[in-house]
């Protein structure tokens, strides 16, 4: 759960860049599920725990620009196309972002053909169900944790929660990555980072060992395993 966090989190950092290249976005929170048979098993792992990741965060919608307006579940975290289907059905895009609907003067509503008093009525109900809700523009939309006051998400409260450990995720086998043909040099250093085993100063100075506590190679941060393979720039 800790990385899906993290793609949430984390739009410019180079390692979701990667991730999105090679899967796709099934949505500004989520990769596609992946079906392919070697090369995936890591982030497959990560992204079938998706759904249970997804019961347990709302949305915080701000200027509207990541949140799907009929797909996404925003409003009292139920999906707009699931209590309004026969607008659905008519609505000229079913990908519409919130943003796309939300104009200076409020709500516009885009759709397909002109409305019957029924559909007129259905509008006027939709239109009520958004009153209030104010779209920024200042600010990107958020995946908020529900189990924290602030919204944020940590391993300790989802172990607390049993969400995380023995709770039926998918684990990763690793006898096929050590049989794959990765060269050997690439497999172990692989296995030291997601181990954080790596001799990096951060590791280092919980040996015994004094050093500065700065990555040689940027002089911004620590030197942690995540820093050195992920954001180090």
């Amino acid at each position: 759960m800790k990385w899906l966090w993290r793609y949430t989190e984390e739009d410019a950092a180079l390692w979701k860049e990667v991730i999105v290249a090679k899967y796709g976005e099934l949505n500004p929170w989520c990769t596609k599920i992946t079906s392919k048979p070697y090369g995936v098993g890591v982030w497959r792992t990560i992204r079938n725990v998706w759904p249970q990741m997804e019961g347990n965060v709302y949305i915080k919608v701000r200027n509207g620009n990541k949140t799907k307006f009929w797909k996404d579940g925003w409003i009292d975290q139920t999906f707009l196309r699931e209590l309004f289907p026969d607008l659905f059905l008519i609505c000229e895009n079913p990908d519409a972002r919130v943003s796309d609907y939300w104009t200076e003067q409020g709500w516009d509503i885009s759709l397909r053909r002109l409305l019957n008093d029924l559909q007129v009525e259905r509008v006027a109900v939709l239109l009520e169900k958004l009153a209030g809700m104010i779209i920024t523009t200042t600010a990107t939309d958020k995946i908020l944790w529900k189990h924290s006051k602030d919204g944020v998400f940590s391993v300790n409260n989802a172990y607390k929660r049993g969400l995380m450990g023995m709770t039926g995720a998918p684990k990763y086998n690793w006898n096929y990555f050590w049989k794959s043909d990765i060269p050997t040099k690439v497999k172990c250093v692989t296995w030291l980072v997601i181990k954080r085993a790596c001799l990096t100063e951060e590791v280092l100075q919980k040996k015994g060992r004094q050093l500065v506590p700065r990555c040689f190679l940027c002089n911004l941060t620590g030197e942690t395993n995540n820093h050195l393979f992920l954001h180090c720039k």
